[in-house]
């Protein structure tokens, strides 16, 4: 087996969050648990960074729909804006045509 040494600082190392060290030629179980708990970590650590990277790239296209969609409803908005003052426009010709027709039929009937 390796000298306890060697085994404090492998775990010293893991301590600091550096899981690249390994105990040379591990033969004791102590020896060998331990580059085995390294690899677990390592393998922990590429796994959360895996699903970190794609959380970020998922989030980013999520950010660009919001975009799109935040852009869609402002459009949207303006569209409706234009025709609510259409439709006042319409109305007010309509009142218009109205009292026009009335002026005429109050004159048609004076004649």
């Amino acid at each position: 087996g390796s000298n306890l040494n060697t085994i404090r600082e492998v775990f010293e190392e893991y301590r600091n969050l550096d899981f690249r060290n390994k105990i040379p030629n591990a033969s004791g179980n102590v020896e060998i648990t331990t580059n085995i708990l390294g690899d677990e970590i390592v393998k922990m650590l590429k796994t959360s960074s895996d699903f970190a990277n794609s959380l970020s790239e998922e989030s980013g296209k999520l950010q660009e729909a919001v975009n799109a969609l935040t852009q869609s409803s402002n459009s949207q908005a303006h569209s409706l804006e234009e025709t609510a003052a259409a439709l006042e426009q319409i109305t007010s010709s309509m009142q218009n045509v109205s009292t026009k027709t009335s002026d005429v039929i109050t004159q048609s009937e004076e004649i």
